[in-house]
């Protein structure tokens, strides 16, 4: 955790594969200016451990949220703030790519070919797992974002039915929170710098 006597020149803000902050660091640097809001990319597996480590503030996280670094769910804040629609990402010479962008897969049509943790490293970055689809190794699903963020010419995606949305949110630690965490969960609500908590 950061010192609270020592003032931080930036507010680390973690964001996981597939989200987006353009509109919260301009709304940041409009509202709150110093300390300025600095993105740092992370994994869902060390969404926990950079928060237990000191590393960023806060993070906007998939749920679920897996105890690491001594800081489980318990000690965290958890405001929810959407779900997200979750899509099988295929070889763009799939048969899949047959299918309109908008067509539905059944998530049984394509089970036998899906990527299992087994398969993978759980340390294994999001753009390292879409390259092995890519190369053939098997397909994934994985949130609609996170297909984005990773699109290339070699793959596509489709939405698949019978798979939960994945839900996105922003956490932080009970024992790190002050006025600073406050106008970020303000800023992600989308609140007016005027309006009451």
């Amino acid at each position: 955790m950061p010192d609270p006597a020592v003032p931080s020149p930036t507010f680390p803000l973690g964001l996981v594969p597939g989200v987006v902050a353009r509109r919260w660091t301009k709304v940041w640097a409009e509202r709150v200016r110093r300390p300025a809001l600095e993105v740092v990319p992370v994994e869902e597996h060390e969404q926990v451990a950079a928060l237990a480590e000191g590393r960023i503030r806060m993070c906007v996280a998939r749920l679920p949220l897996l105890a690491a670094g001594g800081l489980g769910p318990e000690g965290l804040h958890v405001v929810r703030m959407y779900d997200e629609r979750q899509v099988v990402l295929a070889p763009r010479d799939h048969v899949l790519a047959a299918l309109d962008d908008h067509e539905a897969v059944a998530l049984d049509d394509v089970r036998e070919e899906l990527l299992t943790e087994d398969d993978l490293a759980p340390t294994l970055p999001s753009r390292d797992r879409a390259a092995l689809v890519a190369g053939g190794q098997g397909l994934l699903v994985v949130p609609q974002s996170v297909a984005r963020a990773h699109q290339r010419k070699d793959l596509i995606w489709r939405p698949v039915d019978e798979v939960d949305p994945t839900t996105v949110a922003l956490v932080w630690p009970r024992a790190d929170d002050d006025a600073l965490c406050q106008e970020m969960v303000g800023i992600v609500k989308g609140r007016t710098a005027r309006s009451s908590r």
